[in-house]
């Protein structure tokens, strides 16, 4: 059997919350001052003969369509559900101020700002300039290894034409020297003086020519060896300049990303001021609203609308079970928690 309380559940559905409008016969459609909206159903009616009436149409069982499980699986009762709604809305507002709630409403509209250090534009100034001062350091020293190597291999060119050249000469003059003997011999003078000085003279000419060629080789990669080195102090001096090049870039980009950094700063600052104005004006104004002195005494000291009307879902609730039950339930840390413990003790006092 169940044990009647002095306020009835008939009382606190007529006194808790406004109704906004009907969902259908069965729903009752609840709101708090955070616009939060709760669909709460009446409780499952049973027949004489233990069978349930249906407000439904078109068959179907009207317990299905009115359940609402509770942990152990049972269907949930208008009055546990009200009791479940009001102990929700105190746990939404636990240890928050009125401007808390004011600031939840605007949270969203907070913008941003950029929260890097000058040490942290640095950086990003520091990679910005050593990346321009890498891609254009490697099409420097691309562009003058392609030099360098081409005057390389003009060095090779060079010295090779250079033995051919001497090869040629030496073949060609030794081609004389033989022929001069060989002719001497057959004339029977291949021990004169003519044909020994003819010899000589020959083997002048060679020398000569040969070294000739050298000399013009010497000259040759000598003046190309020093194209290359013309082309590698040319690399030296442009590096040097694009250290310069990039410390100035650094210093450019660092300005930058600081103005950028301060202009879009301010411009949060002033938003956020805004919202600000707007979160104060709105908590002043729920501050004078039924609804906000209600939470503010809910959240002072556990008093107020808002606590009367769940303490009459609790009772409402309490008279739906058994003494026995309904002392178990007083038991629960959440009820204890947000009603607290001078209403739970209260309450027990009924049943005692």
């Amino acid at each position: 059997m169940s044990y009647k309380l002095p306020v009835t559940a008939e009382n606190f559905i007529e006194a808790s919350m406004p109704k906004k409008k009907k969902q259908n016969a069965n729903e009752l459609i609840m709101k708090d001052v955070s616009g939060a909206e709760v669909i709460v159903k009446p409780p499952i009616s049973h027949s004489s003969s233990g069978v349930q009436s249906s407000n439904t149409t078109g068959g179907g069982n009207a317990e299905s369509a009115n359940k609402t499980p509770s942990e152990n699986g049972k269907p949930k009762s208008a009055e546990e559900q009200k009791l479940d709604y009001y102990l929700n809305l105190i746990s939404r507002y636990e240890g928050k101020t009125i401007d808390d709630i004011a600031k939840e409403k605007y949270q969203s509209e907070y913008m941003s700002g950029d929260s890097r250090t000058d040490d942290e534009l640095k950086e990003v100034a520091k990679d910005y300039a050593n990346a321009h001062k890498s891609e254009k350091q490697s099409s420097l020293t691309q562009k003058t290894d392609e030099k360098i190597n081409d005057l390389e291999k003009k060095q090779v060119d060079i010295t090779q034409n250079a033995d051919e050249k001497v090869k040629n000469v030496e073949s060609d003059y030794n081609v004389k020297i033989k022929k001069g003997k060989s002719d001497a011999i057959k004339n029977g003078i291949a021990r004169s003086s003519i044909i020994a000085n003819l010899i000589k003279n020959y083997e002048g000419e060679k020398a000569q020519k040969s070294s000739d060629i050298r000399n013009q080789q010497s000259a040759d990669l000598t003046a190309v060896n020093n194209q290359i080195e013309t082309l590698e102090e040319g690399l030296k001096n442009s590096l040097k300049a694009l250290d310069m090049e990039s410390a100035v870039i650094l210093n450019e980009e660092l300005t930058r990303l600081k103005e950028e950094r301060n202009k879009m700063n301010e411009k949060v600052a002033t938003h956020n001021a805004k919202v600000d104005k707007k979160i104060q004006e709105y908590a002043n104004e729920l501050a004078k609203t039924a609804d906000g002195k209600a939470i503010k005494e809910l959240l002072e000291n556990k008093s107020g609308d808002y606590m009367v009307k769940a303490k009459k879902a609790l009772i409402a609730y309490l008279e739906t079970m058994p003494k026995e039950e309904a002392l178990a339930e007083l038991e629960r840390e959440d009820i204890n928690r947000l009603l607290g413990k001078e209403t739970v003790e209260m309450v027990k006092r009924y049943f005692k």
